[in-house]
């Protein structure tokens, strides 16, 4: 079977890791897949060896540093993606977060291609009417969390839908990669530090925080992470216990580290509850996705704990309360016990019974 994922990212990775994820579990043996994507981190497709048609980022575009003109983009668009899939002619077309594409690009793919799918994830706000109407053209509608009463938006045609859990790009039962060697031989306990895919505009400033930070808790060693969409350049550190290194996807380094500070993005936070690594969340601000919400939730069930962006109180009273073994150890449990499964499997069985 032949199946085309359509991610379009911007300043994050978290639609080109779930159909990744989806793709890893439905396995090579027997299929054809194609990737449709923006997103300038395709390392990610590299390193699974998976194929895919990258056209320029819109976010990039938008931040002007793409010699093209809005319309020209939209006009090449369209056209890459029309010509793209009726070439390839995929069994399921999948699309993940936006409907209709970022220009309207996908408006008539989702009902022309053979059978399609949505991977519809939760958001600040719920759809607008024109984007349930959308997202219900769909012939499945695949919700990446545990089905609750507040899960499904309003309008949503239930009787397509499948809840499959959070998608994972690894799971727990995958071996962990070796750390990279600019952490080799690093002093323990380790702290892992990550703000996300790199496209943050604040992503400097909250790495020269740690970085502030790190003096003032020698007794811990700070390893952060530069995404693969980061464009600026980051300074030396000042600190002697901190150290930058680089890897993606961190899905493969989560289990190595004693603690860690991450962003609380959608799929950075479900991988960290999922490996039960114990993690202060940094909340924060984005138009579709409500970090804050997310982090104080997970605070009040134990399952981690939090620190305001900027604030050096409130960081050094989340790394003075990790630095405890056994109050790590009780986030670890409780983390792990929250989110056990991984929805990728159950993703792709669901997308094999759509093209059948």
């Amino acid at each position: 079977m032949r199946f085309c994922f359509y991610a379009i990212n911007g300043i994050g990775l978290g639609h080109l890791a779930r159909t990744i994820a989806i793709a890893r579990a439905l396995g090579k043996e027997g299929h054809d897949f194609l990737f449709l994507t923006s997103s300038p981190a395709t390392e990610l497709l590299d390193g699974e060896s998976l194929p895919y048609v990258q056209f320029p980022s819109d976010h990039h575009l938008a931040t002007k540093s793409l010699a093209l003109k809005d319309k020209t983009y939209s006009r090449l668009l369209h056209g890459v993606v029309g010509t793209t899939i009726n070439s390839f002619d995929p069994h399921v077309f999948v699309v993940d977060t936006l409907p209709t594409g970022s220009r309207g690009e996908l408006s008539q793919l989702a009902t022309s291609a053979r059978r399609s799918a949505f991977i519809l994830r939760e958001q600040r706000r719920p759809p607008d009417p024109a984007t349930v109407a959308a997202i219900n053209q769909y012939d499945q509608i695949l919700i990446p969390h545990a089905d609750s009463p507040s899960s499904t938006p309003a309008g949503i045609a239930a009787e397509k839908v499948t809840f499959t859990g959070p998608i994972l790009l690894r799971s727990k039962e995958d071996r962990p990669a070796q750390l990279p060697d600019a952490l080799e031989g690093v002093p323990r306990p380790l702290v892992g530090v990550a703000f996300g895919g790199g496209g943050d505009r604040d992503f400097l400033a909250l790495v020269d925080w740690i970085d502030r930070a790190a003096p003032r808790h020698p007794d811990l060693h700070f390893a952060v992470s530069i995404p693969p969409l980061l464009r600026e350049n980051v300074p030396p550190f000042a600190g002697e216990n901190i150290t930058r290194f680089e890897h993606c996807p961190l899905a493969d380094l989560w289990q190595n580290f004693d603690l860690v500070i991450s962003a609380a993005g959608y799929n950075s936070t479900n991988e960290l509850l999922h490996f039960g690594v114990p993690t202060i969340f940094v909340p924060l601000e984005r138009p579709l996705d409500d970090q804050h919400a997310r982090a104080e939730a997970l605070a009040r069930e134990g399952a981690a704990t939090v620190a305001t962006a900027m604030d050096d109180i409130s960081l050094d009273r989340a790394l003075t309360e990790l630095k405890d073994p056994g109050r790590r150890q009780t986030i670890a449990a409780k983390a792990r016990s929250t989110l056990s499964t991984n929805g990728a499997e159950i993703a792709a069985a669901t997308l094999i019974d759509v093209a059948s």
